[in-house]
């Protein structure tokens, strides 16, 4: 069955190559700080700019051929830096788009099934999630729908997960260069992933003494790893919006407690982060891009969970999926 699959794959994928497909995005921007601006049109997992148009009386239009339907993004600045984007999926035919709402409103039937999807998940569980996204990666293994999906997936599933779908894709998908690198990132999760034993981390405090991942994990506690950079938004809005409350609900919990670690980030940056945030739990800090390479990810912030035997016990690409593990085991 598996290889009839895989056959059925190629042929699908064969056929799709045959000839080329006329697209066609359209259009209105109601400010008009973009009145003779530029918008590009870029493919998000396979190569940069692919189409682009100037602005005139609000309107554009954005033309090209391509052998496949591919995830886009429309992205355009004014001259006062002001900025527009939209996502979409470009397929055969003529597709629009509301960009002050930054949202595809038309487009054919991969489109469609897209916004049906959408739908679906919003009625879903978060446990129910991965096995959706599964769904359509395996039945849309060749299009601009399967690749959003697969994606998405990443922040999901484990290494092992990833090689079975990874494998059911057409080889045009395989060899975008945003999977590519999802490919050797899991291939390096692997020695760290969940049931493995942590890898040692070594730093400075901020008070400038040695100090080590070791002198934390492995203690008998959970011991949750925040990977962070004073240079990273979503790190700094994470530990404010979400592991400050975190720790303080938990801080009296002898079972639990949260390191930070600065990657690729200044020692100087990083002090002046933990004092203007007033991060209340430990930082390991000077450990330049060791943890991302040790630990297999490119993509800040990182949080994982370790169990009082040193294992991980839960990481994730998406950190508040961490979040709900760490919920559900010291609320057993």
């Amino acid at each position: 069955m598996r290889k009839l699959f895989l056959t059925l794959i190629s042929i699908i994928t064969l056929s799709s190559h045959c000839s080329a497909f006329s697209y066609r995005v359209e259009g209105q921007v109601s400010d008009p700080a973009f009145e003779g601006c530029q918008i590009s049109l870029y493919d998000n997992f396979g190569g940069g700019s692919v189409a682009s148009d100037t602005i005139r009386d609000g309107r554009f239009i954005l033309q090209g051929q391509s052998d496949v339907s591919f995830a886009g993004s429309l992205l355009g600045y004014s001259k006062e830096t002001k900025k527009i984007s939209c996502a979409l999926i470009v397929e055969d035919g003529t597709s629009t788009v509301d960009i002050d709402n930054a949202r595809q409103i038309s487009g054919g039937p991969l489109f469609g099934k897209s916004q049906e999807f959408t739908e679906k998940l919003s009625n879903a569980t978060p446990d129910e999630v991965p096995g959706l996204l599964r769904e359509v990666i395996v039945s849309n293994p060749d299009n601009a729908f399967g690749e959003m999906a697969l994606a998405n997936y990443t922040e999901f599933c484990s290494p092992d997960e990833w090689s079975e779908v990874y494998a059911l894709v057409a080889p045009h998908v395989r060899e975008r260069e945003r999977f590519k690198i999802s490919d050797q990132d899991f291939n390096r999760m692997r020695s760290t992933w969940i049931g493995q034993p942590f890898v040692d981390i070594s730093g400075k405090t901020p008070g400038g003494e040695d100090v080590r991942l070791s002198d934390y994990v492995g203690k008998g506690k959970y011991v949750l790893v925040d990977f962070w950079a004073s240079w990273c938004g979503g790190c700094i809005k994470m530990a404010t919006n979400t592991l400050k409350p975190l720790y303080q609900n938990l801080k009296a919990d002898g079972r639990f407690e949260i390191i930070g670690v600065a990657v690729s980030d200044r020692p100087q940056s990083s002090i002046k982060a933990i004092e203007q945030h007033a991060y209340p739990w430990p930082q390991i800090i000077d450990c330049g891009d060791t943890p991302m390479t040790d630990y297999g990810f490119r993509v800040l912030p990182m949080l994982i969970l370790f169990g009082p035997d040193g294992k991980v016990v839960a990481r994730s690409g998406n950190p508040l999926n961490t979040i709900t593990q760490i919920n559900r085991i010291l609320n057993k």
